[in-house]
Order: C-alpha cells, then structure tokens, then sequence
C-alpha cells in the first residue's frame, strides 16, 4: 500500500491563490461548520441548564445508569429504562447530573440495545479522565455530550481547497463547472453483468452508471428498491477489479450494513475490513482500530475498507488515497462531512434518497435541511439515476407516496403484489381498523389542543398494538411511530399494563421517525399526536416536513394505520412551502380508508 503525498495536511485560512468561485463555495461551506457549531452548543447549554427531572423527563438525560469498565475505551452502561433520546453515533457525558457545574466523561454511543449501550471513550479522554474511569461502582447519569469538532472540519476543508484533487476535481464539480462523462463500452459490460447479477432494470442502470463513470454518480433509492444490493454490487465489482475502495457513512452500524452485504456480494474475492467502532465477533468481515494495524495496509490488490468521514481525516486512515469512495445514507451527510471523506479519492459514488430524512442540524429548519446534504445538493443534475421498483410496500402502499415524492416513478415489484396482513386469528377488537384488506387506515381521534403528548392516542395505539400481538404478529414485526418522545414514553407506559411481558415489549419499537429510517415491519402504527393548529404552525417546518412524513408512512410491507386528530389540519404556518405540506399530510388522510375508532 502507498501513501499519496499530495494530501499531506495544510491547515489554517483558504489559500489566497484559488479560484474566487471555489474559495466562495469553501467559504460558505465554513460559515455552515461554524454556525452549527455555535447553534448546537447553545441548544446543549439551554438542555444543561435545567433540573435534572426535566431532563430525563424530555429525553436528554438518562439516569441510575450503572457503569462497567470492558478495557480498551469500552464501557458497558445498563440501566432498567430508557426513554432518552440516545442513539448509536450520539455524544453523550458520564457524570454526576451537573453537566454545567463538573462535566463528565465523553463518550459515543457505538451499539445499542436492549436496557443498555455500548460506550467507546477516546484515546485522549482516557488518559485525562483516568481516575475517574478507574472507579465506576456508583450509578451514573448520561447527559447530552458536547464534543466541538468544527475545527478538525474547517482544516479539512482548507486542505481540500489547498489539494490538487480538490481544485481540479473535487470542487468544480460540487460548484456546478466539471460534469462526469460514462465510458460506454464499460457500460454495456456492466449492463451485461447486471443481468448476469438478477438486478431489476433500474437497478441494472445504476450499477453500469457506477462503473462506467469518470468521476460521479448519484443513485436515489426510494424504500424497499434494493439500494443496499446496488452499493455492495458496485463495491464488490470494484474491487475484483483491483480498484481501492472506501465506503463511508454517517454511523457504524450503517457501515458494518454496507460492509457485510458487499461480503455476501463478493464471496471472498477480495478482503473487507471496517475501521473504528467496536469489533464484532459474530460480523463476516474484521475490524481495525486504524488501516496501518490492519493487513490491508501493504495489500497491493483490490479491497474494501469501511469508515466515517472522520476516520478518513484522521490516524486512522492516515494519507492512503482510494480509487472510488462510495457513500452510503448520502442525503443524511452534509456537504462538509462528505468532503471530508471525498478528500481520499478520485471517484464518487453517492447512495441515498434526498426525499427521506435529511441531515440533523440545530441551525436550519426541517423546510431548509434537504439542501444541506450532499445528495440534495448533487441530485436531479443529469448524473443520477433512480431505483424505481420497490421490494418492500404493495401497489395499495407504494401508490401514494409514489405520486407524492416520485413522481409516480416508484412501483411494486410483482414480488410485493400480493403482500397482505396474515394473522394467526381474526382480530376481537378493530376488526375494521385491522382488516388486512385495508392496507392503509385513517383513524381520527377527536382529541383538541395536543402538543406532544395525547393520552387519548396512546391509549388507542397501545390497544391496537396489544391485539396485533394477541392475534399471533410477532413483535418484531411491529413498530410504533410518533413525532415526539413524549408521546413515545405515553404509549410505552400504556404498553406496560397491556402486556405485561417485558420481552415482548422490548422487541417491538415503539420509537421517533428518525429511529425506523432504513428500517421495515409487517405493520406500522403511526401516532399523529398533535391536534393544537396554532402551535402545530409554528412547529410546522419539523411537525409536517414532507420527508419525515415519506419515511414513516414507507417502513410497513403490509398494514399501515393513521391515528391522529383532523384538527391539526387546521394548521396555517407562514409560507406556501408550509402550507403544502400540511395539504400534503391532508391529501394522505383523505386518500386512506376512514375506520372510526371504536369499530
């Protein structure tokens, strides 16, 4: 293996000697680091000035946490409930409950499950906190943790301003100035190969797109179209090839996805490591802590390393440069973090969906959010290519969000054309809400002037959930969603009396839309919540936002129920685009079979 000495670290201010356009995206690409930066430390500071109870009560804290030392940075943390906020890839502080006044030990959230999480404290923090660590029998309390990494980001971005890569290739394209060009012989051969390889039609395009590009592709892959198939096709043939490549994503675990599909799809042709995170025995592919430990480092063939944008600026990657970086959950990374990562390579492919959640950010509304990632940001250029058949949802479920998102483009596989409900016994109770030839149900809960919590709701949703359960649907094939966390901890609380077995409880999800993205489930309940119009208008950039409403209402293959109040529609928020996604959330409750509540 060889290090490319043209991406030796330059840091400090933007080259004086680049191209003003250039310098300008560069420049705008900084102020969005360092605005967020800010907003998000303020937000964290407004969190950590509140009593504990409130904390835990609103999610940004977990306390009586109990604390075990697993060596190496490792720490198992325990606890009998969580109705926190924490997910994997979440920074959070092991302290006391006075993050203001004695801050804790920071620490990522790498794995979690049930009644505990898998916390990884960094090389540095380990040695300054050492005697801290050493003792950790009394219990804990989890807060949101603040770790400002704007700056290794904002060098990041001078050194791609300072690069040859990056002037010449990197940053004309993202301005608009470089487009990428399709070497057609290598096309029809990967045509060729993609029939060889089952891919549907669109599938078969975007993978001869991938390998026949000089520089770019984009692939949109809506719910349940095999996207990750794609990815681990693209990367496998790659890398038979003899090429280099990098596939990076926002969190671990969506690394370790990609990373064992590619496995699957290369059938031990070529190696596979993934670095960072916590090793897992039982993955079909080891991980390293850096790529020099690893037995990739001297490898002159092709391969398939997996890391976060982060690593690939860090020791761990170190100067290695790859022929391909392939990105997956794009329309979830930012612009400064993909370029980050788009540093270490001289082609890009990027796999995602800018119609499903986009990038978290304190500093921008959920209307203005899409724009920010670096699939919103390429797509719909002439270079992407849509994969149009779903796998996942059946034509009475892929209809509507199909016209609503796409265009009409998106269609069911005939695979998925006779997906319907099957239960063990016929449902006691709402035979009419949970009739499997009602794919999609509205049912209107006449509750008024609800924020984030509805008792009412969550009592419906959990007496919906416990006769699913009781008419034989295995609980992994059912999950929960709502808006808020609030109305999350109202249905779990409900569920608890409902059914009584914890096992059971604990493997259904019961949990926000940014939880189940990725995911899907037999049958999906989703909790409206809201019913207060004046308030629902002013949250109406987060509460209505089209892509959060796409992603809840793709995750089920075959029942899909609505509860919510018809108040909320009585919603004006400021602003056209505003107001059509409330008509968008309208024109969905019209479009679904009306069932009242008590039938």
């Amino acid at each position: 293996m060889t290090e490319d000495p043209r991406h030796a670290p330059l840091y400090g201010e933007l080259d004086a000697s680049i191209d003003p356009e250039l310098a300008a995206f560069l420049e705008a690409m900084r102020s969005q680091v360092r605005e967020e930066s800010e907003a998000s430390l303020r937000e964290l500071r407004r969190d950590w000035k509140k009593p504990l109870v409130a904390r835990v009560e609103d999610g940004s804290a977990l306390e009586n946490v109990h604390c075990r030392d697993q060596g190496e940075g490792w720490i198992e943390a325990s606890f009998e409930r969580n109705h926190s906020r924490f997910r994997e890839g979440d920074l959070v502080q092991i302290g006391f409950g006075d993050p203001l006044g004695s801050p804790g030990i920071p620490a990522f959230v790498e794995h979690e499950d049930a009644g505990r999480f898998l916390l990884y404290v960094g090389e540095r923090e380990r040695r300054d906190r050492k005697e801290e660590l050493s003792d950790l029998t009394a219990p804990r309390v989890l807060d949101a943790g603040h770790l400002d990494l704007s700056q290794t980001v904002l060098e990041a971005l001078a050194d791609l301003g300072a690069s040859r890569e990056g002037r010449e290739r990197v940053l004309p394209l993202l301005t608009g100035r470089l487009r990428p060009r399709l070497d057609m012989e290598r096309a029809a051969r990967a045509e060729e190969l993609g029939q060889e390889l089952s891919l549907n039609w669109s599938q078969r395009e975007a993978f001869a797109q991938c390998l026949s590009t000089d520089l770019c592709a984009l692939v949109q892959g809506p719910p349940g179209t095999g996207k990750t198939r794609v990815l681990a096709e693209v990367a496998a043939s790659l890398a038979r090839e003899g090429q280099r490549v990098l596939v990076t994503s926002l969190t671990h675990r969506a690394i370790a996805n990609a990373l064992g599909a590619v496995v699957r799809a290369g059938r031990s042709d070529f190696p596979v490591v993934k670095i960072g995170g916590q090793p897992d025995a039982e993955a079909p592919f080891p991980s390293f802590d850096s790529l020099r430990q690893s037995p990739l480092f001297r490898h002159e063939g092709g391969y398939v390393v997996g890391a976060t944008p982060f690593a690939a600026v860090s020791g761990r990657i170190g100067k290695t440069s790859f022929d391909t970086v392939v990105f997956d959950e794009a329309s979830q990374l930012t612009v400064p973090l993909a370029l980050m990562a788009m540093r270490k390579g001289r082609r890009f492919l990027f796999f995602g969906d800018h119609k499903q959640l986009p990038p978290v950010m304190t500093s921008r509304s959920g209307t203005h959010a899409a724009d920010t990632s670096i699939f919103g940001l390429l797509a719909e250029q002439g270079f992407d290519s849509l994969l149009s058949e779903t796998y996942r949802l059946p034509p009475s479920l892929s209809l509507w969000p199909s016209q609503a998102f796409y265009g009409g483009a998106l269609e069911s596989h005939e695979s998925a054309l006779g997906q319907e409900l099957s239960l063990a016994r016929p449902p006691r109770r709402f035979a009419q809400i949970l009739d499997p030839a009602r794919p999609r149900v509205f049912v209107p809960v006449g509750h008024h002037l609800a924020r984030t919590r509805s008792d009412a709701e969550a009592r419906l949703v959990a007496e919906l959930a416990a006769e699913l359960l009781e008419c034989g649907l295995p609980p992994q094939q059912l999950a929960v969603i709502a808006p808020f966390r609030a109305q999350g901890r109202a249905i779990r609380m409900e569920l608890e009396t409902l059914v009584p077995d914890a096992a059971v409880r604990r493997a259904l999800v019961v949990d926000t839309v940014e939880r189940m993205q990725g995911q899907e489930r037999d049958v999906v309940l989703v909790s409206l919540t809201a019913s207060d119009p004046a308030w629902a208008a002013r949250l109406a950039d987060f509460y209505f936002q089209p892509e959060r409403l796409n992603v809840a209402i793709t995750r089920a293959r075959c029942k899909l129920v609505l509860v919510g109040s018809e108040s909320v529609l009585e919603a004006l928020p400021k602003g056209p685009e505003l107001q059509a996604s409330v008509a968008l959330l309208r024109s969905l409750l019209s479009d679904s079979c009306r069932v009242e509540s008590l039938t």
